[in-house]
């Protein structure tokens, strides 16, 4: 097979796999989305706040177990195609080490503290679920370029958790059954992508030679990636240990939004990662400095209106989602939404900068990273409100030192215009959601939803404009007239 059609071919097996990923992200996060809905709708405050726990210890124990193994493995299963039984066994250990370690450190802290029976009993589960899920030995897949059995298995893990706490949870006191439903779940995933494994790799091999030079590279390439992977759940854990579930169940429903908006711009991320890599590979600090401005410009410029528009219909907002038991959650989720532009323009530069420097990137999540633990739990000990103001600070805090190790410079060469456009984004978005937020809480929502998209039109006009000349000549089956710009 000629070189040019090799090429095209591994680009068309890209593009589908892209495709299908994509497609099993959205409708995951869909039926995720019908579940939280579903639980602050079926659930007590108090007990939407103990499953809210439950969710972030998950996270936590499967960032601190499986970040740095993943990265480790990974590379040496794709390197070593014959040693993935012997990989999976050690990375298996790894795994099992450190979630022994995260989980004796946090039992230490929950007694120091005394929490209570009922948070006891709903980690339970949760911590099941996490000590399972190596099984499913992710690395081994990615390294074998099979990412969509990775998508697939999540969405029917999702689709199984919805199921189960359709028909088991029924009563506003039905937490516990929540977290039974989550480790059924995550033993459904596990089994279809150990059972993947299996078929291509077969058994899986024990040694100890080497363990403790893998625990070491694994703590090292785990401190960037867990950094951040933590940063994202940390504050609902926290809380949880030490407010009310009562008061944490409102902010861990508010928090879950903006956090959900801001996940969108990792696709376009994602997209851009080859470009950059490459560019900063051939010293192109130029071009890295264009992809950089004309992303921020593009990201702000659908955030801030965005934030904008919401805020102004927070509480109907609240109330349309989660029910007129969590319209408490509104001014939790005002603040909690200005999260999405600090971590959208935060997710552009770093981008950039771990194509250029994967050190500096996961310096600067490390320092972010103990900054927070300083002050969060001070702030958890306050309530929602102050540790919303925490969370925002940290954002900022990641943003400044992203800038300071971006390119330059960082907003393009005319700053001056984007802010005008910005400027004029957030007045129509403030005005128009303002006339809507006098009607009923859909009303309302929906047409701050109107505010959004129209100020998204005036903020980001020269980017939608490049789009359309774009992909017009495209639509009508003829080449572009000139040359498209990276971004």
């Amino acid at each position: 097979m000629r070189s040019g059609a090799r090429e095209r071919s591994l680009l068309l097996e890209v593009l589908r796999s892209s495709a299908f990923l994509v497609g099993t992200e959205l409708a995951t996060r869909a039926v995720s989305l019908l579940t939280t809905l579903y639980l602050a709708r079926t659930l007590a405050r108090d007990g939407v706040g103990l499953v809210e726990s439950g969710l972030a210890l998950f996270a936590v124990l499967q960032v601190a177990s499986g970040g740095g193994v993943e990265a480790l493995f990974t590379s040496e299963a794709a390197r070593h195609r014959g040693d993935v039984p012997r990989l999976a066994g050690r990375a298996l250990v790894i795994s099992w080490l450190l979630l022994a370690v995260v989980l004796l450190g946090l039992g230490t802290i929950a007694a120091l503290i005394g929490v209570s029976c009922e948070l006891v009993a709903i980690a339970v589960p949760f911590a099941i679920a996490a000590a399972v899920l190596p099984l499913g030995l992710r690395f081994a897949h990615i390294a074998d370029q099979r990412s969509p059995i990775l998508g697939t298995s999540l969405l029917i893990a999702f689709v199984v958790y919805f199921t189960g706490c359709l028909l088991l949870v029924r009563d506003p006191t039905d937490a516990l059954r929540v977290g039974a439903c989550w480790a059924g779940a995550t033993i459904v995933r596990v089994a279809v992508l150990h059972a993947t494994y299996r078929r291509h790799h077969g058994g899986i091999t024990f040694d100890r030679r080497g363990l403790g030079v893998s625990i070491r590279r694994t703590v090292e390439l785990g401190v960037g990636s867990g950094a951040r992977g933590l940063q994202l759940s940390l504050d609902v854990l926290l809380l949880g240990l030490l407010a009310a579930p009562d008061e944490v169940g409102p902010y861990a429903l508010a928090t879950k939004l903006p956090l959900l908006v801001a996940s969108f711009a990792t696709f376009v991320y994602i997209s851009l990662s080859p470009t950059l890599v490459r560019a900063a590979a051939a010293g192109e600090r130029k071009r890295l400095a264009a992809i950089q401005a004309d992303t921020l410009d593009a990201v702000l410029a659908i955030a801030v209106p965005g934030v904008v528009a919401l805020g102004m219909v927070a509480e109907p907002l609240a109330v349309s989602l989660f029910s007129e038991r969590f319209r408490i959650a509104a001014p939790s989720l005002a603040l909690l939404l200005w999260r999405v532009p600090l971590l959208a323009a935060g997710g552009a530069l770093r981008t950039v900068i771990w194509a250029r420097d994967p050190k500096t990137d996961a310096r600067i999540a490390t320092t972010v990273l103990v900054v927070t633990l300083l002050g969060l739990p001070v702030a958890a000990a306050r309530g929602a409100q102050a540790t919303a103001w925490c969370m925002l600070a940290a954002d900022g805090l990641a943003l400044a030192l992203c800038l300071r190790c971006a390119e330059r410079p960082a907003f393009g060469p005319a700053p001056g215009a984007m802010l005008v456009r910005l400027g004029a984004g957030m007045a129509v978005a403030a005005a128009l959601a303002r006339i809507a937020a006098g009607g009923a809480p859909v009303v309302a929502v929906a047409g701050a939803l109107g505010a959004w998209g129209v100020a998204v039109v005036v903020a980001g006009y020269p980017h939608l404009r490049r789009v359309a000349r774009e992909v017009a000549p495209h639509a009508a089956g003829r080449a572009p007239s000139s040359p498209s710009h990276d971004v």
